[in-house]
């Protein structure tokens, strides 16, 4: 099934979808809040493939970053 939306679940990362988007915000990617621990993502028709791979890539690691928090916080 092809499709331009993509929703991301939060639940695992420990954050809520809300302080994920702002990170990928700040980065340069924008996303939108779904539910408290589901993120939505469109892709529009006027994005290309470099683009998709450099937000894929910025969403990537955003979600490291607050796994590595998680293991920080739950090694303590």
């Amino acid at each position: 099934i092809r499709t331009n939306i993509i929703f991301l679940d939060t639940e695992d990362l420990n954050v809520s979808s809300q302080d994920f988007l702002d990170e990928c915000s700040r980065q340069g990617v924008l996303l939108f809040p779904w539910l408290p621990k589901v993120v939505r993502a469109v892709i529009h028709r006027d994005i290309d493939e470099d683009q998709i791979q450099k937000a894929s890539e910025v969403i990537l690691k955003v979600a490291e970053s607050f796994l590595t928090k998680k293991t920080v916080i739950s090694t303590q």
